[in-house]
């Protein structure tokens, strides 16, 4: 009777070890330190992973539209990005451990965080560089240049119609290295996105700019480079206006159309005319396109 008892004692023992072992092996272990943090479009939920790795992935839970919806993450990794949501929504999420065992699973403590409201989608603007509308009203007063020469080409030819006119920067005296640039001061604040200009019609290419910049000024005395065209832009042919669109309207009181670089490395620069123009532009409400298209 004894022995009998001895083996009964030790049947249960076992059963209450498999028991343990079991337990072990398949609840899973909890990540620590949940947050979620709003992007754009969506959420990153990140987490930090336990010590040992005793469990099949991270489960990411949420609702949208009135459903759940699970995304499952790597058990190597700690973090991922739920996208797909919206800026006039809060959502909340939980997060939990996952061991698939026979007949169903077995999951880990929930953790909650409530309340993440995405960023909103930006609004993007598409430029049409080929629809330009000119700026009208420029007169010369408007206009300044560093550096002028004192004895040719004067500011008023850069918008007098006239081809065989130009403007010349300092050459005999006062001289200054690149950039030259041509100062045009709106008055009030506009959007400018292009220019045209003729060269100086004359047989050497000397001078002629190949790199423009871009500056403006909020005031009229501290100014930002805000754009620069490509270098080695064509200097020929003489009698073609050239057509050079930024890569945005930018908008301003005060420009400055700067020459970077010429023709034959000069330190001067000249050009027969120039024009200010607009680029035709749309605007897209990239929230309200994806609520548009998904919702």
């Amino acid at each position: 009777m004894k022995f009998f008892n001895v083996i009964l004692l030790a049947i249960a023992l076992m059963a209450v070890s498999c028991k343990k072992d079991d337990v072990d092996i398949n609840t899973p272990s909890s990540v620590e330190g949940v947050t979620v943090e709003p992007v754009v479009g969506g959420a990153l939920v990140k987490w930090t992973l336990p010590a040992d790795s005793n469990f099949l992935y991270v489960q990411v839970s949420y609702q949208k539209n009135g459903k759940t919806y699970l995304s499952k993450s790597s058990k190597y990794v700690d973090s991922i990005v739920i996208d797909g949501l919206l800026n006039k929504h809060s959502y909340d999420f939980e997060v939990q451990t996952v061991n698939e065992v026979e007949g169903g699973q077995k999951t880990s403590e929930v953790t909650v965080v409530n309340g993440i409201t995405p960023i909103r989608r930006p609004v993007e603007v598409t430029y049409f560089s080929n629809q330009l509308t000119k700026i009208e009203g420029v007169t010369a007063d408007m206009l300044d240049t560093y550096t002028q020469e004192t004895t040719e080409g004067p500011k008023e030819s850069l918008i007098d119609g006239n081809l065989n006119s130009y403007w010349h920067s300092a050459w005999s005296s006062n001289t200054a290295p690149l950039p030259h640039w041509i100062q045009y001061s709106a008055g009030e604040k506009i959007k400018m996105g292009a220019i045209k200009y003729n060269f100086r019609q004359s047989a050497s290419e000397a001078g002629r700019p190949t790199q423009f910049g871009l500056g403006i000024s909020e005031d009229g005395s501290t100014w930002e480079r805000v754009w620069t065209s490509k270098s080695g832009l064509p200097v020929t042919p003489v009698a073609t206006e050239q057509v050079l669109p930024f890569d945005a309207n930018y908008e301003s009181a005060y420009f400055r159309v700067m020459i970077t670089s010429t023709s034959g490395n000069t330190t001067y620069a000249h050009l027969s005319e120039i024009s200010f123009y607009t680029m035709k532009e749309d605007l897209v409400d990239k929230e309200v396109e994806f609520e548009d298209q998904h919702y």
